[in-house]
């Protein structure tokens, strides 16, 4: 499919690269290098649902891996029945404000974890943190696009990839550190990751895809100066 029904596409040479700047526009561009530490910090949320929100079910709220099942089932449908009505809404929102309130949901729907001590309350913290990842996932990636330059836009999505790939490694990593040593401050922390997040994509600046504006130019006129002759009217009676 993905042979007979995608574009072609354009690869750019490496005189244009140098040209063009190549990876360093990239670091040069505040938008990108925002979005792409913001999203470090949902990945490093989103490694826990998989890592040590497993371990918070059975070992702390002592449910059974079954209820764990259902959790992830939840996420799951929630994505399904919702993702496409949701991303027709969202597409059409300012994008930053869009991203910033999807990472803000995602992170109160973790930190939302330890106050939840049954599988009622677990139910409701995963429909949060899905609702966030189904408002800031899609605009993500169609903010991405419209940042970038067209000549690099598969370079910016190759790179913005890196940001799930850091996060995950660490979130793993650090997590299960701090759930052994105190469980209800991982979940703080990402609370405040998902805050941190949006503040990052709202602190990004604002500006018009390349190549686009929002506003539509029209062309100057010069006023002219009429010199035929003004025929008078006739007198009213």
């Amino acid at each position: 499919m993905a042979l007979v029904a995608l574009p072609e596409g354009r690869r750019t040479t490496r005189a244009e690269d140098k040209e063009r700047g190549g990876y360093a526009a990239l670091a040069a561009d505040p938008a990108f290098v925002l979005l792409f530490a913001a999203s470090v910090l949902v990945a490093f949320i989103f490694a826990q649902q998989q890592t040590t929100l497993p371990l918070q079910v059975v070992r702390i709220v002592h449910l059974s891996r079954a209820d764990f099942g259902l959790l992830i089932a939840l996420n799951g449908l929630l994505v399904l029945a919702l993702e496409l009505p949701i991303s027709s809404v969202t597409m059409r929102l300012p994008p930053r404000r869009t991203i910033a309130l999807g990472f803000l949901l995602f992170g109160a729907g973790f930190g939302l974890t330890a106050l939840a001590h049954n599988l009622q309350a677990l139910l409701g913290t995963v429909a949060v943190w899905t609702f966030g990842e189904m408002i800031s996932a899609p605009v993500a990636y169609a903010y991405l696009a419209d940042i970038a330059p067209e000549h690099l836009r598969g370079r910016y999505q190759g790179v913005y990839e890196l940001a799930w790939g850091v996060g995950g490694v660490a979130g793993p990593f650090v997590g299960a550190i701090l759930f052994a040593w105190m469980p209800n401050s991982l979940w703080a922390l990402c609370a405040g990751l998902g805050l941190g997040a949006a503040v990052l994509v709202l602190a990004s600046p604002r500006r018009a895809p390349p190549g686009r504006t929002d506003m539509i130019v029209l062309p100057e006129i010069e006023p002219t100066t009429s010199t035929a002759p003004v025929e008078s009217l006739p007198p009213t009676p």
